[in-house]
């Protein structure tokens, strides 16, 4: 349990943006014994499943799966760069539904004439 709690706190104090490759650096760094890995494999699998069942339902049920895809960032690289991506994309969202920041051009910069 001690380990989950290091991962946890981990993912908590991690920069937005980059955190869940940075758990991924971390885990890589320092493995967990096998029994915690598969115990977190089965977490994930019902966190994910049980997310996709419920989330038409009215309340958290798809935001559940994102934990699961959490702990499968922890296996897969790949994974956890589009988590961040996602991430950086979610929090430019809300800034901008509060108002606080522009859209992001997608034109070139114009040349000072």
């Amino acid at each position: 349990m001690a380990t989950i709690g290091r991962y946890v706190t981990r993912l908590k104090g991690g920069g937005a943006g980059h955190r869940f490759l940075d758990l991924y650096e971390f885990r890589k760094a320092d493995p967990p014994a096998p029994a915690v890995r598969v115990g977190l494999w089965l977490v994930a699998i019902v966190l994910i499943g049980g997310g996709l069942a419920i989330g038409w339902l009215p309340g958290p049920g798809g935001f559940i799966a994102v934990f699961g895809l959490a702990i499968v960032a922890m296996e897969f690289r790949f994974m956890a760069v589009i988590l961040d991506r996602m991430e950086r994309l979610g929090r430019d969202a809300w800034a901008w539904l509060r108002g606080k920041k522009k859209p992001a051009r997608r034109d070139s910069p114009k040349s000072p004439d």
